[in-house]
């Protein structure tokens, strides 16, 4: 063996290390990698960041202006109003001064199609330099407005781009979002009232307004929570006021009526004369206290506080609990919104013609509901009556006997109603087999309704609907100490059915409403009292002899009588300004009348459609302009009589009140009698005599459920009937006309459950409003509009 020497030690060394190396080597070369691929990672983790700010930037950019663009014009167009939205053609009005014009019907509009807007934003800019908002350039804001029908659609158009890369990448960053905002009628305000009407004056007869929510609690612990209702008139509230002068005493003469809440009227209140109410304190119509929150004062026992009505002040606040005179400017209503109008259930803009899809305003504005009209809503209908006692009529087929309407009131032809249905309609409804109703039902004709109702839903009547008594929810009832399982006894489960369905109606009429018997004759004796009338007694509707001690006169005829002058008014440049005055020439009349519009289509009342009308304007009624009210020396019409009555004749065309000069009608006729007489009126008459004989003596009508209508609901309830002068309403009535007369009875004994506290009088319309039932009917307020986003379609390029 050789020795190993100084060089082969050496030579091992430098071997060592340069096997260490290799590994030194590898590690720097995977560091050197690993540093260029974190680099790299970096810079394009950095490059998609900016990407991403960009692509936000320019997303929350477009969104933006876009929001901004409406806003600008919505607040500018509120300013233009008071600081509250008006109908659809003072928003259209407004568009078309900011050069805003209808682009007509179309589809989405390309992203360089209509009015730019940029110079409405005013974003910064320089110079020739695009504008700028949140560092991104805007290039392009326009907006191209579609009209249709009662609605206005804005397509807002937006596009932006980055200015990164500009010059060197093609294509530049951009984004682009098509919104659409809708202009369309606000929902309808007169379901947040108990009573809404254009006029009010037999309802406050021994009436009290409350709410079932208090009604029915039963928990000492929920005292002092419950809102406080609101009652409203458009026009006039006329008040009862010691007619009879008995001061010493509550009689018919006074009011005696309650509102557990505020009263709202667009005019002054006055009394049955037509003078303003000057002292509220000395009238029977009285409030209950409510606190600053707007909830009504209870005690520990549950009892409500009596207070007198005070006016608002000038200017007024919110919370009071009487407003007069409440402004039409939707701006200036400090308490909440009153209505102007009350917009038909059934729109009257003429509907969408079937064969073209596309709107027909034939028949809109005439006041009547046309057949495209009804169509429209129809197609709507999404609900269905599954259980019941349901009859269908054609519309030429007439019960002309007793024996015809029971068959229809107890047997039936038909076991549902899906959606929408053709002809006459009878719906009866027992505990065992109630009406049964879920969604939404269009009915094509007249509804004659009556009986138990079970689930939440609402009927849209295209004619008249009748109700000979009672509309009552299949509720159940609590259990109290001894019940059975499946017996309870206790206070009734008030819109809860006993299997836990809830129960709720909403019930519209696009023509009127007829509760009880409106047939029934008010018989002038010559000594000037009322005979009472056979059981079975109807009137004719006409004057038939010219005496008016001989013909039949009705409550119906005196209400429909002053309903009908009132419309009649809005047609005359002038009124009779003096006592006397309405029987002299109208070129004599003085006073000048604040609502004529000589565009105004007028809605009269008959009692049949050939039947004379009457109209309450002659003899020593006149128009007081300072209180914007009539005044008369009698309240009411009280029989036929052409000194104070004047009559219109709808078989005459040559009649000055219905027809233009060749022929044409110039106003809408409604009918009381069901439409063509599908129901002959004595027959109509057995129905409304046999279900108020299945009544005990003092039990009232019952009504539940929320009845509009923008024509009259007509009611009477008979003292001297098995109800005694009484109804419960749970839920609302809110029409344009209200006649309504339940004028309770004496009862110093007690006997009755429901009195009033200041009298011996049993109370005769006991009304509680049901919250739950506003948003039962779709009604839209054409006089008011509300902006809503309706859609919104993000791109990177609108073509």
């Amino acid at each position: 063996m050789r020795p190993i020497t100084r060089f082969h030690v050496s030579i091992r060394a430098a071997a060592r290390r340069g096997i260490a190396l290799v590994p030194a080597m590898l590690l720097v070369s995977g560091l050197a990698i690993f540093a260029m691929a974190l680099l790299t990672t970096v810079l394009t983790g950095k490059r998609t960041t900016t990407h991403q700010s960009d692509d936000f930037k320019l997303s929350s950019a477009v969104e933006s202006v876009a929001i901004l663009a409406v806003d600008e014009i919505w607040s500018g167009y509120l300013a233009s109003q008071g600081g509250a939205a008006d109908s659809i053609d003072t928003f259209r009005f407004y568009l078309l001064g900011m050069g805003i014009p209808d682009s007509g019907p179309g589809g989405p509009p390309k992203k360089d199609e209509g009015t730019d807007l940029l110079p409405l934003l005013g974003l910064p800019a320089g110079g020739a330099a695009p504008a700028r908002f949140n560092d991104v350039n805007v290039d392009s804001l326009r907006m191209v407005r579609r009209d249709a029908g009662e609605s206005t659609q804005l397509f807002v158009t937006v596009s932006a781009s980055t200015s990164r890369g500009q010059g060197i990448l093609n294509p530049v960053l951009n984004r682009a979002v098509q919104q659409v905002y809708t202009v369309e009628p606000e929902d309808f305000a007169g379901f947040d009232y108990a009573i809404l009407a254009n006029n009010v004056n037999c309802i406050f007869c021994h009436t009290s307004v409350d709410s079932v929510d208090r009604q029915f609690n039963l928990d000492p612990d929920e005292y002092g929570s419950f809102p406080r209702v609101k009652v409203g008139t458009l026009e006039s509230l006329v008040l009862r006021k010691d007619l009879e002068g008995c001061t010493w005493d509550v009689t018919d003469g006074d009011a005696d009526s309650f509102v557990a809440g505020t009263v709202y009227t667009r005019g002054l209140a006055t009394d049955h004369a037509g003078s303003p109410i000057a002292d509220w304190g000395a009238l029977t119509f009285k409030g209950y206290a409510f606190d600053a929150d707007g909830n009504i004062v209870q005690d520990s026992g549950g009892e409500m506080s009596i207070c007198d009505f005070v006016p608002a002040g000038d200017p007024p606040g919110s919370g009071e609990n009487l407003y007069l005179d409440y402004p039409t400017e939707y701006a200036e209503q400090v308490d909440g919104s009153l209505p102007r109008h009350f917009p038909p259930p059934i729109p009257d803009d003429g509907g969408i013609d079937p064969d073209t899809g596309l709107p027909d305003t034939t028949g809109a504005e005439n006041r009547l509901v046309d057949d495209f009209e009804y169509a429209a809503i129809a197609s709507t209908a999404d609900g269905a009556i599954t259980a019941g006692i349901l009859n269908v009529t054609d519309h030429d087929e007439i019960l002309d006997t007793p024996l015809d309407l029971g068959m229809a009131v107890w047997f039936g032809n038909t076991s549902s109603i899906q959606q929408s249905v053709v002809g006459n309609v009878i719906l009866t409804g027992t505990p065992d087999n109630p009406i049964t109703i879920d969604g939404t039902v269009a009915i094509d004709g007249d509804l004659m309704i009556n009986g138990y109702v079970k689930g939440e839903g609402a009927l849209i009547v295209r004619g008249n609907v009748y109700a000979p008594t009672d509309i009552v929810y299949l509720d159940g009832r609590e259990y109290v100490e001894g019940d059975v399982p499946g017996s309870p006894t206790g206070p009734r489960t008030f819109g809860i059915a006993p299997d836990g369905t809830r129960n709720a109606l909403g019930l519209a009429a696009g023509g009127n409403v007829m509760i009880g018997d409106y047939q029934r004759p008010a018989k002038l004796q010559w000594d000037w009292t009322y005979e009472t009338p056979g059981k079975y007694e109807t009137i004719s509707g006409n004057p038939d002899t010219g005496d008016p001690m001989l013909d039949d006169w009705s409550f119906a005829l005196s209400e429909l009588a002053i309903f009908n002058r009132g419309e009649w008014a809005r047609t005359q440049p002038m009124l009779p300004g003096a006592p006397g005055e309405a029987d002299l020439d109208p070129s004599q009349w003085t006073a000048v009348n604040p609502d004529y519009d000589p565009d105004y289509v007028p809605r009269y009342y008959g009692y049949e459609d050939d039947t004379i009308l009457p109209f309450f304007n002659r003899g020593d009624v006149y128009y007081d302009v300072s209180t914007r009210s009539w005044r008369a020396i009698v309240e009411v019409p009280i029989a036929w009589d052409p000194a104070v009555l004047s009559y219109a004749d709808p078989t005459d065309p040559a009649d000055p009140y219905l027809y233009n000069a060749d022929g044409t009608p110039k106003a809408a006729r409604y009918a009381l009698q069901p439409t063509n007489g599908w129901i002959e009126n004595d027959v109509y008459k057995t129905a409304v005599e046999y279900f108020s004989d299945q009544h005990a003596w003092g039990d009232p009508i019952r009504i539940d459920g929320l009845l509009y209508t923008n024509n009259s609901i007509f009611t009477i309830v008979n003292r001297d009937e098995r109800p005694l002068g009484t109804m419960v309403v749970n839920g609302a009535l809110v029409a344009a006309d209200l006649g309504v007369l339940v004028p309770g009875v004496s009862d110093p004994g007690g006997y009755l459950a429901n009195h009033s506290p200041l009298s011996d009088f049993a109370i005769g319309l006991q009304l509680n409003y049901d919250r739950r039932v506003k948003n039962m009917l779709n009604v839209a307020n054409p006089y008011q509009v509300q902006l809503k986003r309706t859609y919104w379609n993000p791109t990177a390029n609108i073509q």
